[in-house]
């Protein structure tokens, strides 16, 4: 487990990170170009960053910690794992990016969402570029028709509720619905992503315990019932 770190702490980090980002640019973005001492930095950097949005997270719950060597020709990251809700958030960088990124906990449980869980989705837009990823999609002929009529919509939050009904109509599960990520420019100021990324790294996590705690409400009430039969 990476050790947690005061604010202070971390700013006192970047002098020395900022000269980190500047050799990922020097070597064109590219990690396969990276010396193993570069690579192992720019990761223990992305793990105390990551490290410290969990911390700032009030909550019971428990962390852990792991970094990637590469992921792909270009990007290096680190991600936490919750141990109660087991979904995981990666932050890393990537290319002429920092990003933030997770899988939603209990996708299915979408359509049990009250107003504040779309505010906090919402709310991500004005912490760095916010977009849906999807990871699963349906059958071309399956949606082809609807798809000419929505697939120029400029919504983020359209397009996952449409790729959600979409599957959940098409393909009856929605398990693979997709990933949120937000992305900053790699010359960002270091203040502004500690800021802006332990607020989005709060918000993700609120996102997915609501869907969590949806799926055991639901859970719960089938015990139950088949325990009054």
């Amino acid at each position: 487990m990476s050790k947690k770190h005061t604010s202070n702490e971390l700013i006192s980090n970047f002098p020395d990170w900022n000269n980190l980002i500047d050799k990922y640019i020097y070597v064109e973005c590219q990690v396969e170009q990276m010396g193993d001492d570069l690579k192992i930095d720019i990761n223990n950097m992305l793990a105390d960053i990551i490290f410290h949005f969990a911390s700032c997270v009030k909550v019971k719950d428990g962390w852990e910690i792991a970094t990637s060597t590469s992921h792909g020709r270009f990007s290096l990251f680190s991600l936490v794992r919750s141990k109660k809700l087991c979904t995981e958030i990666r932050f890393g960088i990537d290319q002429d990016e920092f990003y933030m990124t997770s899988n939603f906990a209990a996708a299915p449980y979408l359509k049990n969402m009250d107003d504040a869980f779309w505010v906090d989705m919402l709310s991500l837009l004005s912490l760095g570029r916010f977009e849906f990823i999807e990871d699963a999609a349906p059958q071309m002929n399956k949606k082809s028709e609807a798809d000419k009529i929505m697939r120029h919509n400029k919504s983020q939050l359209f397009r996952l509720i449409r790729n959600y009904l979409f599957l959940e109509i098409t393909e009856g599960d929605t398990a693979d619905l997709g990933k949120i990520e937000l992305y900053w420019p790699i010359k960002t100021p270091l203040l502004t992503i500690l800021q802006n990324g332990a607020t989005a790294f709060e918000k993700i996590y609120r996102i997915n315990y609501a869907l969590y705690r949806a799926e055991y409400l639901c859970f719960r009430n089938e015990v139950r019932k088949s325990q009054n039969r």
